[in-house]
């Protein structure tokens, strides 16, 4: 097991596949994206963060 851990920015369909490929080496990866979007929904995604969106909301966006 590594003691590495990743965290993807932007989970659309290319998110889904940064997500991916490091879970299946046992690397811990986390999501991060403003949207319910694709590689939330990855196995390997050990956990999902949800945040407003930054263009519409910044000042919320800051506090989270």
């Amino acid at each position: 097991m590594h003691n590495h851990k990743v965290i993807v920015l932007n989970i659309d369909s290319y998110g889904l596949n940064a997500v991916r490929s490091p879970g299946r080496l046992g690397i811990e990866t986390y999501s991060l994206d403003y949207k319910n979007d694709t590689g939330f929904y990855s196995k390997y995604c050990k956990k999902k963060l949800l945040f407003e969106n930054p263009l519409i909301n910044s000042d919320k966006c800051l506090e989270q």
